[in-house]
């Protein structure tokens, strides 16, 4: 990784979409991150909480339009 970082100037990584589940896999991802000096940004949101098929917030207007949300609960304090 440290290769592709100095060839193609390579600043950052992200997760987005689907958080990672795994703590130790994240732990080392961060760690190798700061050896090389890229940025790692963080999809920080536990999956248990999200139901099958969800794309939009949780709320009234999921409710209105019949889709099915995501609950506030799975964003990580």
């Amino acid at each position: 990784m440290e290769t592709l970082n100095k060839k193609y100037g390579i600043r950052y990584f992200t997760d987005d979409g689907f958080g990672v589940d795994d703590e130790n896999m994240m732990r080392s991802a961060m760690v190798n991150a700061k050896k090389i000096n890229v940025i790692i940004a963080a999809h920080t949101e536990d999956m248990s909480y999200r139901k099958p098929n969800s794309s939009v917030h949780e709320g009234q207007n999921s409710i209105k339009h019949g889709w099915i949300g995501i609950p506030s609960e799975t964003e990580f304090n």
